[in-house]
């Protein structure tokens, strides 16, 4: 069994439909497709750094996979961690354990480049761009997505 970890990273849905703190379908998708973009981000990270591996190490999707671990008030916030599937990847594998905090950053600092007009940071995966830019497509107007 892992231990308990905090969460890495939130998604906060604001307005219309989301400002009585609830999560509807669309928003339910947007929450898949993020965990979708964070574990192929995670995948990216790990094959930039292992370019000469072809197999990712065994249960690497599972272990460092995004999780829903709370939902909390603020207009509507759905908390991710990283479940940490296998224990031993703390102290013998640490920068694998490190990946999905990582992707997280990455994720992040991609949102921020683009809110700020400049371009997307060097360590985001250029092949995800166009999942990046999917993510918060669901919304209405007047309504918004935060990392």
């Amino acid at each position: 069994m892992s231990a308990e970890r905090e969460p890495i990273v939130q998604l906060r849905f604001g307005g219309g439909r989301y400002g009585d703190c609830a999560l509807d379908e669309a928003a339910l998708r947007e929450v898949l497709r993020f965990q979708k973009i964070a574990a192929l981000t995670a995948e990216a990270l790990w094959r930039r750094r292992n370019p000469d591996r072809r197999r990712l190490p065994r249960g690497f999707r599972e272990g460092t996979a995004l999780r829903l671990c709370a939902l909390e008030q603020g207009s509507a916030v759905a908390a991710f961690d990283a479940p940490g599937a296998f224990a031993s990847w703390d102290s013998a594998q640490p920068e694998l354990a490190a990946i999905p905090v990582e992707a997280a950053g990455v994720i992040h600092g991609v949102f921020g480049a683009i809110a700020r007009g400049e371009p997307p940071p060097e360590e985001s995966p250029g092949s995800l761009l166009a999942d990046y830019a999917r993510l918060g497509g669901l919304l209405a107007n007047g309504e918004t997505l935060e990392i």
